[in-house]
């Protein structure tokens, strides 16, 4: 199905930017336009990551492959942590990805792209920058994932989880600036403190 009149009402943004909307604002004006299996399937599309499930088909073919791709992702970032780690029982650590009555076995192309991108998220050191870098692997895939697709389910998924990935990191820049002004504040108390016994010390006139 597609929606000519939904997706021109909605306005672009780019990984850099702050989000156009809230998530909750996008739902609603989705449920509102969208036929109730494809809003089904749009609701569902986050859920999938921190279910142990796998659902039997998908109506979208993008969330089935990206969903494939994340879970290949995460394996192969396990595999580089425990091997980092010194550890040599990987297995444990890896989820098995089962096929769908609707998919074939996983492309040697988006397997290998879900490998380079574990990598190059493993190789950033930096805990904040490495879950950027997470982020920024997402949102290549899912641009990847929906360059033919316009005014249909796909481009809906794909603005969806898009949307989230900028709040994200909207909290992450929070979350840093919080951070750096506790330390901040932590610095001024104890420098003020330490004037106020070197003055009640007498040391200061």
């Amino acid at each position: 199905m597609r929606y000519w009149y939904f997706v021109p009402t909605l306005p672009g943004f780019l990984f850099t930017s702050p989000a156009p909307m809230r998530e909750e604002d996008f739902l609603e004006k989705a449920e509102k336009y969208m036929a109730a299996e494809d809003f089904a399937e749009l609701r569902k599309s986050t859920e999938l990551f921190t279910s142990g499930t796998v659902p039997p088909d998908f109506r979208s073919s993008l969330l089935r492959d990206y969903f494939y791709w994340e879970q290949s992702m995460r394996n192969e970032l396990s595999i580089l942590r425990c091997r980092a780690a010194g550890l040599s029982e990987v297995t444990k650590y890896v989820r098995p990805i089962a096929a769908t009555s609707n998919s074939e076995s996983l492309s040697d192309a988006l397997i290998q792209q879900a490998q380079f991108s574990a990598r190059r998220v493993f190789e950033v050191q930096d805990p904040l920058l490495a879950e950027q870098a997470l982020e920024h692997e997402r949102w290549n895939c899912l641009d990847e994932l929906a360059r033919s697709s316009y005014f249909d389910l796909d481009f809906l998924i794909a603005y969806y989880l898009k949307l989230r990935i900028v709040n994200r990191l909207a909290y992450f820049d929070q979350e840093r600036g919080m951070a750096a002004y506790k330390r901040l504040y932590n610095d001024i108390l104890g420098s003020g403190s330490n004037t106020a016994q070197t003055a009640i010390s007498g040391d200061i006139a």
